[in-house]
């Protein structure tokens, strides 16, 4: 740790007239170094923080914190800021799919927090950095941002008769538990946005770009032609992508992954059978197509797919969520109707080869799952019933995930709510519901 980053002084306030708070950042010292140890393997680089000065933009305060030495096999960084006195919480912030080596984020704060977008005298901001690698194994560093007037920190004097010299060090603090990493998707906070109108009028999938910010692509359910739209969150749309050469049956969801080359593509579903008599199932990919730039409403060039024939080991299902790995390239498809969803894997040479019969994977823990999606790490995936929504976990990659209890998560529920979405960060879902008129709704950190 570097000595300008344990006393730095001198920060310049907001509006540049200077540092009316005297603000001091003073990263702490856990055995020796910046640095908690690991909670289940041992640190082959030091995992670092460091904190800028708090700013405020628009009357929105936010605080910069910089992680360094991230380790390989990183698949999410939280940062958690709370008040010393209090420790309430005043911040958090997420980043997936963290690349290794050095990452910065900007932390939204509380402002009602803090005294004139700076630290209250005489207390202190905690910053708390937690990086989740493989196994489920999490690091965890800390600094602390202190406000004016807050005592430095500094060795006790020796007692008297003692010699300084040989004097004992300070007690080591005690050992601590394990931290527990902050939950994935927390979705704390709901926002409503634009209404979906026609010729959206049966939602039935969502998918959250990630080549092109603010854009989600969604289908009408059967009845429609075989297409697909894409929309921004005010609901209007932007544009309307034919599939050309196939006919839509039923087509239940869509999802975003990765196509030939690591291109970005649509896979979309057509995987519903209410009575279960369907031989095969459809699902077709397409290249995502550049949006952004045309007219409101246009109509795109028809699009050729690559059509996946596939079938089930057990017999016709009725299917409405698909799960795209982009970790992997295999996608999920996973049922509807049973007491408990059953989980069937299409393996990326079957996506390649455009055929194949589906592995299955196993059963849910319950059943009436209607949309799901996952995260760019492929561990996290987010589900969707009528009544929920739940968020499953594992190192062992999305159909293990699919496999565990999942936990609950915030939601309200909708009409017919069968579309849900996460976002590229994996910090968020959104859900849209059928029926004309509908908001997209969003759930944030």
């Amino acid at each position: 740790m570097s000595k300008g980053m344990n006393h730095a002084r001198g920060w310049a306030s907001p509006d540049g007239t200077g540092n009316p708070w005297g603000l001091v950042l003073r990263m702490t010292s856990v055995i020796g170094a910046c640095t908690l140890s690991l909670a289940a393997v041992a640190i082959a680089a030091p995992l670092r923080v460091h904190v800028g000065p708090v700013t405020c933009r628009a009357g929105a305060a936010s605080l910069p914190v910089t992680a360094s030495g991230i380790p390989a096999g990183t698949t999410r960084l939280g940062v958690t800021v709370r008040l010393g006195s209090s420790h309430a919480l005043v911040g958090r912030a997420a980043r997936a799919g963290s690349r290794r080596g050095t990452v910065t984020m900007r932390v939204p704060l509380d402002a009602t927090a803090l005294s004139s977008c700076g630290v209250p005298v005489g207390d202190a901001l905690e910053v708390r950095l937690a990086a989740r690698v493989p196994h489920r194994a999490v690091r965890v560093v800390r600094a602390r941002v202190e406000g004016p007037d807050a005592p430095p920190a500094r060795e006790a004097p020796a007692e008297p008769g003692e010699d300084p010299v040989h004097a004992p060090g300070p007690t080591p603090p005690p050992p601590q538990a394990p931290p527990i990493p902050a939950p994935a998707l927390p979705g704390t906070t709901r926002a409503v946005f634009g209404t979906v109108g026609a010729p959206i009028t049966e939602a039935s999938g969502l998918a959250w770009s990630r080549s092109a910010g603010g854009l989600l692509w969604t289908h009408n359910d059967s009845g429609d032609s075989a297409r697909v739209f894409a929309m921004g969150w005010d609901g209007a749309l932007r544009a309307t992508l034919p599939l050309a050469g196939v006919s839509a049956h039923d087509i239940e969801d869509i999802a975003l992954g990765t196509g030939p080359g690591g291109t970005e593509a649509l896979f979309v579903a057509d995987i519903g059978d209410n009575a279960a008599v369907r031989a095969g199932v459809r699902i077709y990919r397409v290249a995502e197509p550049l949006v952004w730039g045309l007219p409101l409403g246009t109509m795109l060039t028809a699009a050729s797919p690559h059509v996946i024939r596939l079938s089930y080991p057990d017999g016709a299902r009725d299917a409405e969520a698909l799960v795209a790995d982009r970790t992997t390239g295999d996608l999920y498809v996973v049922t509807k109707r049973e007491a408990r969803s059953r989980v069937y894997r299409v393996s990326a040479a079957q996506v390649a080869a455009g055929s194949g019969v589906m592995h299955l994977v196993g059963e849910m823990p319950y059943g009436g799952v209607v949309g799901a999606d996952a995260c760019a790490d492929g561990t996290t995936v987010v589900v969707k019933t009528y009544d929920g929504v739940r968020v499953h976990e594992s190192a062992g990659g999305i159909g293990a995930a699919l496999m565990g209890e999942g936990s609950a998560r915030p939601y309200v529920r909708e009409p017919q709510g069968e579309a849900i979405a996460v976002d590229p960060a994996c910090e968020g879902y959104a859900t849209l519901s059928e029926g004309t008129g509908q908001p997209i709704v969003r759930y944030a950190p």
